[in-house]
């Protein structure tokens, strides 16, 4: 039984000179909520779709920051055609996070979790950053 999938569509793009959304399946909750069985389902479901994008990042789940990533190695999500987007590790309320240093031992981590040379993008969350500084 597949629990935390979901898709969204549009009939109609109502502003003609923006890209249309792009559709990624998360992997949020992967390792948490979410077994190895059941992830594998949700890939082969969204690759049903077309769907072969998957947004995730080093704290993924929250309460286990990197195993979604670590899931994903061991799957071999490559293999299957997907690309990986992810996120440098934000912790500690961002305090040394985001610095060169840290944000280069995260992607380390997430290149080694998953098993590949590459992944899709990889993001910083400065916007969380800058969202704790304003509320000082």
């Amino acid at each position: 039984m597949i629990r935390a999938l979901s898709f969204c569509s549009t009939t109609a793009n109502p502003h003609p000179n923006m890209t249309p959304p792009k559709i990624v399946i998360g992997s949020g909750v992967w390792g948490y909520f979410v077994d190895e069985d059941e992830i594998r389902q949700q890939l082969a479901e969204a690759a049903k779709h077309g769907i072969l994008e998957i947004d995730s990042g080093a704290h993924h789940p929250y309460s286990k920051p990197g195993l979604a990533e670590s899931m994903l190695g061991e799957i071999g999500f490559e293999e299957q055609g997907f690309v990986v987007d992810s996120k440098a590790l934000f912790t500690n309320g961002g305090n040394g996070c985001l610095t060169a240093e840290a944000v280069k031992s995260s992607i380390d981590k997430t290149m080694a979790s998953l098993k590949t040379q590459k992944v899709w993008a990889v993001t910083t969350l400065l916007v969380m950053k800058m969202s704790l500084i304003a509320s000082k």
